[in-house]
């Protein structure tokens, strides 16, 4: 992480970072120590979008192994302490079992190929401009313009809607 940290002095918003950690760090229980790292890191580095990927099981083990376990309270963890920041996002990769090879640690071809799928995706949906159409309003007198063709009983001379006493007798019924 230090040499990383100089390296990516220099980014801006136009730059994401992708973060994804191993389960090699959770089986030597040091997973306290990752979780502190990553959110350092999202805090020195606010200027730039960060993507924290999930760390997958380790599917070698049971299901309700300690190692297992643990992954899956760091995930938690780092959602969690991710909200927090706007700049940071949590991208969960794949966790089939058919996606890793035999021995159920390591992504296999199908497993990278949709891991670099699911990061690309979220890197487009953080970068991705979102137009909105301008309110378009009419001026007022070209309002009036209109109005005073169509004058009528309901809309006064500024162009107002004029509910009759009747009326609104009868709507609260």
């Amino acid at each position: 992480m230090h040499t990383f940290n100089r390296d990516t002095g220099t980014l801006t918003k136009q730059d994401a970072v992708v973060v994804w950690g191993g389960i090699r760090d959770i089986s030597r229980n040091e997973s306290q120590k990752g979780l502190c790292q990553i959110r350092n890191f999202v805090e020195r580095h606010s200027q730039t979008d960060v993507l924290v990927v999930n760390v997958p099981n380790w599917f070698d083990l049971g299901a309700h192994s300690c190692v297992n376990y643990d992954v899956n309270t760091l995930n938690r963890k780092v959602d969690k302490h991710m909200k927090s920041f706007q700049n940071a996002t949590t991208v969960e990769v794949t966790s089939d079992r058919d996606h890793f090879t035999k021995h159920g640690i390591h992504l296999n071809r199908k497993g990278k190929e949709q891991a670099a799928k699911t990061i690309a995706s979220s890197i487009k949906e953080i970068f991705k401009l979102q137009k909105k159409d301008p309110i378009k309003m009419s001026w007022k007198e070209e309002w009036k313009l209109e109005g005073a063709n169509t004058v009528s009983n309901n809309v006064d001379k500024d162009g107002d809607q004029i509910i009759h006493e009747e009326q609104a007798n009868r709507d609260q019924e």
